[in-house]
């Protein structure tokens, strides 16, 4: 049985084997694979993968200990999958309840690490973020953080509560996704704004107790993602580890102060409002460094989702040239951005290779991550004015 798609022993009321579907997959090491599924009627349904029963076994010991859930057990690519209850998390005692609240809805589960869910609230639209509380006490400061950074130049998530069992409570931003707007008349001012957005951030004056993040970890993180999805999928990935060395041995040192970092900027936590302002959830990852690593690492994610990877890179970067415009790099430092963009490409890759509806977009993403041009020459005649 492959990963991709599991029919699940238990049954529904029609008698019906229960049909998942892969909605994205997390190497965790070599011989563990964390999933999220969907099943029939859009419902997540996390668990893990192990390459051998040992592995799982040793990693299930101490998670059963602490919890009497029922785990699912099935035979699949070649080990085993371990499946949860729907809502339960052995190291996330605060998703039950969360769940549990009239009109939730569970959005996201990576288990033994995080989830999402939607609440339904009489106080206006939020949303629960619920992770181990240690974890959950960072991310609170670092979202209080991120409020005092943006200074009014783009909105973020205000935190309304911190609850127990690592529940964080937040109101949601008002506007669409970015990448609902980037395919649409408004694009080119969107992404404008965005880069307005990103250098007012970059431009903050940080907090002292930020952490630094050094380059140098950026590309260990890299290379260890690549190589654990090459030793799971070696067939689909074989060129993505070699890619990951090569492109990390590369990455350029940082030149001046450090800046406040998002560090995981994506379509999906970038909000355009009708009146054309900017919000940018998910500063879990907020640190001090080099502001290459989100320019680089915005514009990768950027490029493709205009038009589905249908086009040159050139064509897709000149898509998103108004991005660059808004933010107004130096020389210097887009120069040091060109290897964040491709480290990036290569990181959606890895994700495309684990997750099946991303499959047909891995052919660019490779061959976008090992063109040697630089993003000056890939930007020239397309009017930008970076």
């Amino acid at each position: 049985m492959a990963l991709a798609e599991l029919e699940r022993p238990v049954r529904g009321p029609d008698g019906r084997a229960s049909a998942l579907r892969l909605y994205r997959a997390w190497p965790e090491g070599p011989a563990r694979l964390a999933l999220e599924y969907r099943d029939e009627v859009g419902r997540v349904v996390s668990g893990h993968w192990f390459a051998t029963g040992e592995a799982a076994r040793e990693a299930l010991r101490p998670v059963r200990r602490r919890t009497d859930l029922e785990v699912e057990r099935l035979a699949a690519a070649g080990g085993l999958v371990a499946l949860y209850p729907p809502g339960d998390d052995a190291l996330l005692k605060g998703l039950r309840p969360a769940v549990e609240r009239p009109g939730s809805e569970l959005l996201s589960h990576r288990p033994w690490r995080r989830a999402s869910v939607k609440l339904d609230s009489g106080s206006g639209p939020s949303y629960a973020k619920v992770m181990r509380p240690r974890r959950a006490a960072q991310v609170a400061e670092r979202a209080r953080q991120a409020t005092d950074l943006a200074a009014g130049a783009f909105a973020t998530p205000r935190l309304r509560a911190v609850e127990e069992d690592g529940v964080l409570i937040f109101d949601e931003v008002a506007g669409a996704r970015l990448l609902e707007v980037v395919r649409g008349e408004g694009r080119d001012r969107a992404l404008a704004a965005l880069g307005e957005a990103l250098r007012a951030l970059h431009d903050a004056q940080p907090a002292e107790s930020l952490a630094p993040y050094p380059h140098v970890e950026a590309a260990r993180r890299l290379v260890d993602h690549a190589e654990a999805v090459e030793s799971l999928a070696p067939a689909a990935s074989s060129q993505l580890a070699g890619l990951a060395r090569s492109i990390g041995a590369r990455l350029e040192p940082p030149v001046g102060p450090p800046a406040p970092l998002h560090r995981d900027l994506n379509g999906t936590n970038m909000r355009i409002t009708e009146a054309g302002g900017v919000g940018i959830l998910d500063f879990d990852q907020l640190t001090l460094g080099d502001p290459a690593i989100d320019l680089g690492g915005a514009l990768a994610r950027l490029v493709g989702n205009i038009e589905s990877f249908q086009r040159p890179l050139e064509e897709e970067l000149a898509a998103s040239a108004a991005f660059l415009d808004g933010y107004r790099p130096a020389g210097a430092l887009l120069k040091r951005a060109e290897g964040h963009f491709r480290a990036t490409l290569v990181q959606g890759a890895c994700g495309c290779v684990l997750r099946p509806a991303g499959r047909p977009h891995l052919p660019a993403l490779t061959k976008w991550a090992a063109d040697e041009r630089g993003l000056s020459e890939l930007l020239r005649g397309t009017g930008s004015g970076v």
